[in-house]
């Protein structure tokens, strides 16, 4: 199984690579593909949210736990006083950065649903939903990138669990056929999942259907 080190450089590879097509192929804007590079790199990071030791959810609920303060003031500034605002903001704080990772680390568990590729097409669904101001091709692009440093984090786990670099030979450990597979052990995280994919691809067909541009091209 690969480390951070290991992933967030098979990120940086592939962001710049994605980000140079971008540019060249897209024609987009440096900045916009550069921005491009980094969506992939945080996707190669991403599938290790599962674990509570690594620092891609160390991260994930540091970063959570200090926006949610923030998204709670502004929400209500104009409804409360400051004083209640402050209780709000710390509880919002505790919610997320403590309350939210509990459940979290219950409901998930190492090498499952996240490491799976459905899991890294929602992640590229998702993507595209949260990005509603940009023009059709930036959001296409931002959510391949997403999707393809996603991939890219699973391929390193199958690559180090089936490849010993020390003495660069075939060695398969137990873990390997864990990151890149299309489920979860548990039955009803890969059903679940599957409808949630289903259910935002529906919706990023709603917002562009993409695909049937491509199907009036056939014959």
């Amino acid at each position: 199984m690969g480390n951070f080190v290991h992933h967030l450089t098979g990120g940086v590879v592939a962001g710049a690579a994605v980000g140079y097509a971008a540019s060249v192929y897209a024609n987009l804007p440096v900045a916009d593909s550069a921005a491009i590079g980094l969506v992939c790199t945080v996707g190669s990071l991403l599938p290790d949210i599962d674990s509570q030791e690594s620092r891609p959810n160390q991260l994930l609920f540091q970063t959570l736990s200090a926006v949610a303060p923030v998204v709670v003031v502004q929400r209500f500034s104009a409804q409360f006083r400051w004083s209640t605002l402050l209780l709000l903001g710390a509880a919002a704080y505790v919610i997320v950065g403590w309350g939210l990772r509990v459940v979290f680390a219950k409901l998930t568990a190492h090498r499952g649903i996240f490491h799976s590729i459905p899991m890294a097409i929602v992640a590229g669904a998702v993507t595209f939903l949260l990005a509603p101001p940009l023009l059709p091709l930036e959001r296409h692009w931002l959510a391949a990138a997403m999707t393809l440093g996603y991939a890219v984090h699973l391929v390193i786990d199958e690559l180090f669990a089936f490849v010993n670099f020390e003495g660069v030979r075939l060695s398969p450990k137990e873990s390997f056929g864990t990151a890149l597979k299309f489920g979860a052990p548990s039955m009803m995280a890969t059903i679940a999942t599957y409808l949630v994919m289903g259910m935002l691809l529906y919706e990023c067909w709603q917002i562009d259907p993409f695909a049937s541009r491509l199907l009036s091209l056939l014959p």
